[in-house]
């Protein structure tokens, strides 16, 4: 079995696989600590693995470990974890030890989950496309002949929220899902139209300027905690695989071993 980590600034989703497969066996989520310790992690973990697949799943049925991650100060904490309790070196994603073509000028400040996200792309939807991933930030990774070749980052729809309601005192906290209407009537729905339809102004209009500048059109995948938020509401067709992250780990680490 292998387990699969990708570790964002607010969740970290952990998978099992098989040897012989990219789709996993189980998907889990908790939260991201960057003061975790490999034994807070492993409290973490092991009852979660054992519910689902029980107690015989131990340390030993565990054959690698991969792991993508953008928060940098809890790598050290999941590497210690690797060792100590399964006695594996984990492999961790990063430009250096990428498995696709990267044509990037800084590929050492191109994110990992990026990278994984890539990878997994290239693999199941072809070596041409435009991958969207909707979570703290929203990315853009475009991908050319199966190389890297750029993107665009904004920010995510739920760090917005936050911002608004931080920097302004009259505002609520509302849900992020469609209103009514476009013209809200109440603050709370104007609230509600500014986030959800803000957003998919700003997928649409970024999604034609990309495919403008590259001159064609190629399939989009739609990634990250907020992809079924948008995804039916959008004028261009595509693909939703939430779980791309985890498979692009999956795809990392089998290529490597």
């Amino acid at each position: 079995m292998i387990l699969g980590f990708d570790i964002g600034n607010t969740i970290t989703k952990m998978a099992l696989f098989r040897k012989d497969s990219i789709i996993p066996l189980s998907v889990f989520r908790f939260s991201t600590h960057a003061a975790s310790s490999s034994e807070n992690l492993y409290g973490t973990i092991e009852p979660m693995l054992a519910s689902a697949h029980g107690a015989s799943l131990s340390a030993h049925v565990i054959c690698g470990i991969a792991i993508s991650s953008v928060v940098k100060e809890v790598l050290d904490a999941y590497r210690t974890l690797a060792k100590r309790y399964y006695s594996i070196e984990p492999f961790i994603i990063s430009a250096a030890n990428s498995t696709i073509k990267i044509d990037y000028e800084r590929p050492d400040m191109l994110g990992p989950d990026r990278i994984a996200n890539a990878a997994a792309a290239c693999r199941l939807y072809g070596k041409d496309c435009l991958i969207i991933d909707l979570g703290t930030a929203s990315t853009f990774t475009l991908i050319r002949e199966s190389s890297l070749i750029g993107g665009i980052i904004a920010p995510g729809v739920e760090t917005a929220a936050q911002s608004l309601l931080s920097n302004t005192s009259m505002l609520v906290e509302v849900p992020i899902t469609r209103p009514p209407f476009v013209v809200g009537k109440n603050t709370h729905d104007c609230i509600r139209s500014g986030l959800f339809f803000g957003w998919i102004s700003m997928l649409e209009g970024l999604v034609k300027k990309i495919f403008e500048s590259e001159r064609c059109e190629f399939p989009v995948v739609l990634t990250g905690g907020h992809s079924k938020t948008y995804a039916g509401h959008l004028s261009f067709p595509c693909i939703i695989d939430p779980l791309l992250t985890l498979k692009g780990v999956r795809v990392a680490w089998g290529k490597k071993n």
